[in-house]
């Protein structure tokens, strides 16, 4: 979304709505008369199952540049009735670590994030620094993907914007060529 920016109502039904903000703010807004912003540092799940109509626009104009990722994902149950959770992950994401983002799985029973509603994913974020490297989960299902930077995988280079799919595995390293920003979704079923 370009600073000052917008996407403009459109419909939703069935599914896990992720929105990871990297620079910049959003405004959420909904048919259910709900006005959110999502910050920097943030993440916002959305669950519109039975149906929604939202908008997105930047708050970014005289702000800078605006860098956000919405993910979404099928719920493990229909019909449920829209909510939402949001949470601040500026000082996790500062650590470099691997973190927790939204999960459903059992295995994060006790730190879900802002949790989603689906018992066979999880969603996870990191920001190391160059030099530095982590460990991808273990799963059924991985999918890494580069939101800034340069990583190097099994001795290949990926780019701002590259995505990698591993089935029945997971457990690679991933050496930061500078600082990056990752997404790695952990997965045991698809619908």
């Amino acid at each position: 979304m370009s600073a000052g920016g917008s996407f403009d109502m459109h419909y939703h039904q069935d599914m896990e709505i992720i929105t990871w903000v990297m620079s910049g703010e959003v405004v959420h807004e909904d048919s259910t008369g709900n006005t959110l912003t999502i910050p920097a540092g943030s993440a916002q799940r959305m669950t519109v199952s039975t149906g929604i109509r939202h908008a997105e626009r930047s708050l970014s104009r005289d702000k800078g540049p605006i860098h956000v990722v919405q993910m979404w994902a099928a719920p493990d149950t229909n019909g449920l009735q829209p909510s939402y959770n949001q949470a601040d992950f500026t000082d996790k994401i500062k650590s470099g670590e691997l973190f927790v983002v939204a999960s459903g799985l059992a295995k994060h029973e006790s730190d879900r994030g802002i949790g989603i509603n689906n018992k066979y994913a999880a969603l996870y974020a990191a920001r190391p620094k160059a030099g530095s490297s982590i460990t991808v989960p273990t799963g059924k299902f991985i999918h890494i993907f580069i939101a800034s930077g340069e990583v190097e995988m099994d001795g290949e280079t990926l780019h701002h914007g590259d995505s990698v799919r591993v089935a029945s595995g997971g457990g690679q390293t991933l050496t930061m060529i500078e600082e990056s920003e990752i997404l790695i979704w952990e997965m045991y079923a698809h619908f």
